[in-house]
């Protein structure tokens, strides 16, 4: 037709033998090996496109196809592989619709993944999908029933980064460390576990700079096993993280949990746990989560070190009991960690403490906003740690506790609120309060060795024994007696009612009390004992700048007991008189049923003052 061509180094053509696809030893070939642009005019007026696709740019209907044994062929044409060639195939293996695109080069470089051996010592390279592997491209099945274990594992041993479809479920059994700086996109895919793991084994482990978009895991019925993804390298973002077990997972040693977060720099913003006795253990140092949700049977979430961590919400609900029939412990255990910020904590129905504070050393420097805890079989929010160690600048915007004290396994001397070997810290707003009367809230807020506090409001209700509860002295981490001063609390006002025993208790034993001081009218109603009880059989005094403004309604015992008043005490009444009270002279009373301005002098008596 007039084309002429250039660069050739062979130019053949075989018999025609009626059709395109019949034209056995045609060979066209350039000096590139598969630039026929060229040529394009001349191919059609030949009739062999068809002919020369097959033999340069094949498609193979599966992998193994593609990399039978010598000469491999389609419609009877032979195909010759060299490097550079572009292959494609219909469906990795049959049935399972992962097609592939592959680049040729020369040589044996197959790893059993994504390089695929060919005829004539070359190899076939899998090509990305901007820049991750579809895992239907490497053999994975998907369907949640086929065994994708082998391909996983090949996947992993690649290195490379990958994506899957949505809709798949990963069937798989074993454990897997999956490398660093790989990128998962697994959209609504999920893995679900075969078989059971040894106790103290982890599913997944991801390693360090990985980034994910969502990691999805299923534990159906049968299957067993203590930690379902690990994160243990460093700077690693996974989107979201998803465990759910049909049955209780019993996995209740302190290192199990189902989501574990070890690594540093590692941001899971949506975190969720079902049917694991212990849900998330967080210690990686600058970890941050949006939200975090964990429906557990043992401890929600460990909040163990983790320096630096930020959270937006935590949400525990412990449902008892555990695989092994006993109730659970704390909704969130946070030990040890330092610069901790949050907004709220949420725990529901935890066996023991709703939210504990503790660990050796104790917290520093913690903010969070909130917490929130209800149905308690202990303490709702909790302060302890180690004899040698103290929780110190805690800032904690508000804290409520609903119906500490649960009927399934109450814990005696339970509170609302115990504060323990804590200094230098802020609680703006405490809420106790009983809305069950079944629940045994024992106290509504307890004090253990206390140094620079403040309690800036309150409002305390409905409690079975005391409202504030002062003990001087304690036992030791080996049981020893040891002596606990109250140095510097302010509780800045509120009111109180409906509380079977006194309004504040103190209990001296060893330690003195300094500094503590109700102030701005702290008020009572409903009282079943003493506003003030202030006794003990212990060496303990008032030993300096202590003043309690109270205003009080009801009460069925006497205003003040006070064995241990004494002119440290600055005691200001409002509420009924009664001329017996012990109290420290100077003290002031308006009595409200004759509306008189009372003064205690300096013989012991009260005098009328003007109002």
């Amino acid at each position: 037709n007039g084309t002429t061509l250039t660069n050739f180094v062979e130019y053949t053509l075989g018999t025609q033998g009626g059709s395109s696809s019949s034209l056995s030893g045609a060979v066209i070939r350039s000096n590139n090996g598969n630039d026929f642009t060229d040529i394009a005019a001349t191919r059609i007026n030949l009739g062999i496109n068809t002919a020369l696709d097959k033999r340069y740019s094949p498609v193979f209907a599966t992998k193994d196809a593609m990399s039978s044994a010598s000469p491999v062929a389609i419609d009877g044409l032979a195909v010759t592989f060299t490097a550079g060639m572009r292959l494609k195939t219909n469906e990795f293996s049959a049935g399972n619709g992962g097609g592939a695109e592959y680049i040729v080069e020369a040589g044996d470089t197959s790893d059993g993944f994504g390089k695929i051996l060919l005829a004539g010592t070359f190899t076939a390279v899998v090509q990305n999908t901007n820049g991750k592997v579809d895992l239907l491209q490497v053999g994975f099945v998907g369907d949640g029933s086929a065994d994708d274990s082998s391909a996983l594992s090949a996947l992993i041993s690649s290195g490379k980064s990958f994506k899957a479809d949505p809709t798949m479920v990963f069937s798989v059994s074993g454990s897997y460390v999956f490398p660093s700086d790989i990128t998962m996109e697994l959209s609504g895919a999920s893995f679900k576990l075969r078989g059971s793991l040894s106790a103290g084994v982890t599913m997944f482990s991801i390693g360090a700079d990985c980034q994910i978009d969502r990691f999805s895991i299923s534990i159906p019925t049968g299957i067993t096993l203590d930690k379902a993804i690990t994160f243990t390298g460093d700077n690693t973002t996974c989107g979201e993280v998803v465990c759910v077990s049909v049955d209780v997972q019993n996995n209740t040693g302190n290192e199990n949990a189902a989501i574990r977060v070890i690594g540093d720099n590692v941001t899971i913003p949506i975190q969720y746990t079902e049917n694991f006795d212990n849900g998330g253990l967080w210690r990686g140092s600058d970890f941050k989560s949006e939200v975090a949700e964990f429906k557990s049977h043992v401890r929600g979430l460990w909040i163990d070190t983790a320096p630096d961590c930020k959270f937006g919400l935590i949400k525990s609900h412990v449902r008892s009991p555990n695989a092994s029939g006993s109730p659970g412990h704390n909704g969130v255990l946070i030990s040890s960690a330092s610069r901790l910020t949050g907004t709220r904590i949420t725990s529901m129905n935890s066996g023991e403490h709703g939210v504990r504070f503790g660990g050796d050393p104790g917290c520093d420097a913690v903010d969070i906003g909130g917490i929130y805890t209800r149905l308690a079989g202990g303490t709702g929010v909790k302060f302890r740690c180690s004899s040698n160690s103290v929780h110190s600048y805690i800032t904690i915007g508000r804290i409520v506790s609903i119906d500490s004290g649960d009927t399934v396994n109450p814990i005696s001397n339970q509170e609302g609120l115990l504060l323990e070997r804590l200094q230098n810290s802020y609680i703006g707003y405490v809420e106790i309060r009983k809305e069950d009367n079944a629940k045994s809230c024992h106290q509504g807020v307890s004090f253990y060795q206390i140094s620079n506090v403040v309690i800036g409001k309150y409002s305390i209700s409905n409690t079975n024994n005391d409202c504030f509860n002062f003990e001087t002295s304690g036992t030791d981490d080996n049981s020893n007696a040891e002596d606990r001063d109250i140095t510097g609390l302010l509780i800045g006002g509120g009111i109180a009612s409906d509380i079977d025993r006194h309004a504040i208790l103190i209990n001296f034993g060893g330690g003195d009390i300094r500094r503590l001081q109700f102030a701005n009218g702290c008020a009572f109603n409903s009282i079943g004992g003493d506003v003030i009880n202030a006794q003990g059989s212990g060496s303990g005094i008032f030993a300096g700048e202590c003043l309690f403004d109270l205003f009080f309604v009801t009460v069925t015992g006497t205003p003040v007991n006070g064995s241990k008043l004494n002119s440290d005490v600055n005691v200001n009444l409002t509420g009924p008189h009664n001329a017996t009270t012990a109290v420290a002279k100077g003290s002031r009373w308006h009595d409200t049923s004759t509306n008189n301005y009372l003064v205690k002098n300096g013989s012991g008596t009260w005098t009328t003052l003007n109002p």
